[in-house]
Order: structure tokens, then sequence, then C-alpha cells
């Protein structure tokens, strides 16, 4: 019996410090407690963010439509104000006074008296004529590739008529058929890759909300109005070299 109870007195020691399994028992549950508490107070931070994020990003969309609405409200400004101001007179060039228009016609008259024609020889003629037809041809030889360009320009231009033509008496979507299909359709491989992209671009602005797409429509036909000008003027010069 005495051996029993020196056993049980040693076993509610540590050998190595002399501290009671109890203090131990009771440091880790404290520790444990810490960590809980660090724990709960940590998911309800993140919570109670969580709940405000909603709330913030409303007030970020609000406020972006807002500064969209606003930039697009200015710039109608701006163009309405444009269109009333009328054209500045200032900028006018002045017309010509009647004393200006008669020192001008006597300086024209003083002029032709102190150089009036002379009569040429036949050498000099003959000179003065090769001399003119050297400009003449040197002027047919520069203008020859812009004749050129401007009948690409006209057979385009044409070709536009036609084509817009065409697509104000386009049926509606509900009675188009398979012919109406192949009609409208471009066996162009950049006009189909452009199409494309205009038809996703166009899905894409009818998913967003209202304000994000004030003032996206005229900013994107302004600038595939100039690029299609631009891409109208490389390929008529590229033609026009033979390249």
């Amino acid at each position: 019996m005495m051996i029993i109870i020196t056993i049980n007195q040693n076993s509610n020691t540590d050998n190595g410090d002399n501290i009671p399994i109890t203090a131990r028992i009771e440091e880790f549950l404290k520790k444990e407690k810490s960590v809980a508490a660090l724990r709960i107070q940590t998911l309800w931070r993140g919570h109670r963010e969580r709940l405000k994020l909603t709330e913030r990003q409303k007030v970020a969309q609000q406020v972006k439509a807002a500064i969209r609405i606003q930039r697009s409200f200015r710039r109608w400004l701006e163009k309405t104000e444009l269109a009333r101001q009328e054209f500045p007179t200032h900028l006018k060039p002045p017309g010509l006074t009647d004393e200006r228009r008669v020192e001008l016609m006597k300086t024209i008259s003083q002029w032709r008296e102190q150089h009036p024609p002379q009569d040429l020889d036949t050498t000099q003629l003959q000179a003065l004529h090769t001399r003119c037809h050297t400009a003449l041809s040197a002027h047919y030889s520069r203008v020859r590739p812009y004749r050129k360009l401007q009948t690409q320009v006209e057979n385009m231009v044409a070709r536009l008529d036609t084509d817009t033509e065409l697509l104000a008496l386009a049926p509606p979507l509900k009675d188009v058929t398979e012919k109406d299909v192949a009609m409208y359709s471009s066996r162009s491989l950049p006009v189909a890759v452009a199409a494309k992209d205009r038809h996703a671009r166009s899905l894409r602005l009818k998913q967003l909300p209202w304000w994000k797409i004030l003032g996206e429509e005229g900013d994107g036909d302004a600038e595939d109005l100039q690029e299609e000008r631009e891409r109208m003027e490389a390929e008529m010069l590229l033609e026009a070299m033979g390249i």
C-alpha cells in the first residue's frame, strides 16, 4: 500500500521541472482559449467586412456611373455650344475697298506699260514651244497616277452607293432567306473578320449597363470611320504604286 501511494504522488509531478500536471493543463487550456478567441474575432471581422464589401461595391459602381454620366453630359454641352456658335466674323478676310481697287488697277496698268508684249522671232518661238511642251509632258507624267487614283476613288464611291442602296432595301431579320444571306455575305476574309468583331462588340455593349455605354457608340463609330478611311487610303496608294 505504501508503494502505490508513492507512485501516485510521483505521477502528479514532472520529473524535470517539478510542475504539477494540473498547472500544465490549465496553461494549455488558457492558450487554447486565447487561440479560439483570436480565431473567433478574426472570423467575425471577416464576416463584418464581407457584409460591408457589397455596399462598398455598390457605392463604387454608383460613383463610376456618376462620373461617366457627368463626362457624357459635359461632352454633349460642348457639342451643343459649338453648334450654337455663329461663324466668327473676325476670321473673314477683309474685302477690297474702292480706294484699294483703284490702287490695284493703277498698279496693273503701270506694269503693263512697263512690260509691253515683245515680238519673238522664229528661234525664240521654237524655244518657247519646246519649253512649254516639256513642261506639259512633265505635268502629264506626274498627274497620271493621280488620274488612276481618282478613277479608283470614283469606282469605290459607286460601289459604296450600291452597297448603301442594298442595305437600305434589306428585309427585316424575320423575313431573311438563304438567298438574302448569300447576297449580303462577303467572301473577303478581312471584311468577315471586321463584321464578326463588330457583332461581338455590339453584343458586349448590349450586356453592359446603360450608363457604361454613354458616349461609347459615337466614339466607336468615329474610330471605326477613321480606321476605314485610313485603310481605304492605304489600299488606294498601294494599288497606285502597283504593290
